[in-house]
């Protein structure tokens, strides 16, 4: 009978978490199945397109700081909101990586928090003394087991890296924190031909190496961060492309890397491929033309359509308009509105597993520790009482800063 059950239940849309959690409350018996930590991966083995359920976003607060906000796409929400001035930096593999705003605007510092949003905890990492530019800098959080044979389905509680790059002067400095020593490795160098910006915009996991968009005087490229070695390199974008402001990164349908970036209301997609002498090259793999997907006022004159963010493992690219949020899918062009609002200026989205949780957790939390994917809203905003008033007319209320079911 249990698995009768157990089959039943693992077709459950994981879209809908709330279904686990009334089918726990059936009975004990229902409730053991649905917490079981096998259950748990084969539902995740099953469902491998993850949906997501929500995103943080940085909006400024009465002092204009940029705090971490989440805001929902489905019924799950957080335990409870991010706050205490911490704006949302990166997320990937079950962990959102913060960065504690000081209380003063004189003042910098490196303070970086692991948070997992399932199980509420905060991890604080120890302080970064290093002499870096608070305006150039970025960091990635992940899984330790990358590159070791890890699937990151079932690696929530896993040991994690924080790899933390900087630019100074004319040199770009590297650094790790690894949960299992519980401290930042030897800073590593690399050598710049001429200042560099390091924006603080979605980095992308590909292979072995964490890619990040930097700024120079004279054009755009990607720094390349091998994880193994620590070795940094810079790529080159494509000549005709490589005075673009802003880039997209992004993974590849061959998990490979990618960039988007949008030029005259065109989505251009670029992959980088191995080229005839076997050195790789860019590669235009597409073209998709915004005028006949979007409607009318979202291809504004005065703010044009940009890319804004990309949900790996689903595909999806986010675009940001003047009407708001939509989300379009280079395979089939299905266009989504997915926010009334308009104002930010990026978008990460990253992969969260929220398939293991601690001991501590009850079987009705372990009910709804499923995978999904959370993105992350990133930038100045023009206002914040839209959003404000677009969240509240979806059946919650905002404490905190969070939707909050009531």
């Amino acid at each position: 009978m249990d698995e009768v059950v157990d089959e039943i239940l693992v077709r459950c849309p994981p879209d809908d978490p709330a279904r686990l959690l009334r089918a726990a409350l059936v009975c004990r018996r229902w409730r053991r199945i649905v917490s079981d930590p096998g259950f748990r991966r084969r539902f995740i083995e099953r469902h491998r397109a993850p949906p997501m359920l929500g995103f943080l976003c940085n909006v400024p607060d009465d002092d204009l700081y940029l705090t971490a906000r989440f805001v929902p796409t489905l019924d799950f929400r957080p335990r409870r909101a991010v706050g205490d001035r911490r704006r949302a930096v990166d997320a990937r593999h079950g962990r959102v990586l913060l960065h504690s705003v000081p209380l003063d605007k004189v003042s910098f510092r490196f303070d970086l928090v692991v948070w997992d949003p399932i199980t509420d905890e905060q991890r604080a990492l120890p302080r970064l003394s290093l002499h870096a530019s608070p305006w150039t800098w970025n960091a990635a959080v992940l899984c330790a087991g990358v590159g070791g044979g890890c699937d990151h389905l079932d690696c929530h509680c896993a040991p994690f890296l924080v790899h933390f790059v900087a630019v100074f002067n004319d040199r770009i400095v590297s650094c790790v924190f690894s949960s299992e020593t519980g401290d930042w490795g030897k800073p590593a160098f690399f050598h710049c031909p001429s200042n560099g910006d390091l924006r603080l915009e979605p980095s992308v996991l590909v292979g072995n190496a964490l890619h990040f968009v930097i700024l120079f005087p004279a054009s755009t490229r990607i720094l390349q961060v091998e994880l193994a070695t620590g070795d940094m390199s810079v790529i080159d974008l494509p000549p005709t492309f490589d005075k673009q402001p802003h880039i997209l990164l992004m993974t590849t349908e061959d998990n490979g890397l990618g960039f988007a970036t949008i030029h005259q209301s065109k989505v251009y997609l670029w992959s980088k491929v191995d080229g005839i002498d076997g050195d790789a090259i860019w590669d235009l793999s597409r073209v998709i033309e915004l005028e006949t997907l979007l409607p009318t006022d979202a291809l504004s004159v005065s703010i044009s359509p940009h890319v804004v963010g990309f949900a790996d493992g689903i595909g999806d690219i986010f675009l940001g308009t003047e009407v708001g949020y939509f989300t379009i899918n280079p395979k089939t062009n299905r266009v989504k509105k997915v926010v009334e609002d308009a104002g930010f200026f990026g978008i990460f989205l990253h992969k969260l597993l929220h398939s293991s949780v601690g001991g501590h957790r009850s079987p009705l939390h372990k009910a709804l520790a499923l995978r999904s994917d959370v993105g992350l809203f990133t930038g100045m905003r023009k206002t914040t009482s839209s959003m404000s008033s677009s969240i509240s007319n979806g059946g919650g209320a905002m404490v905190g800063g969070v939707l909050a079911r009531i």
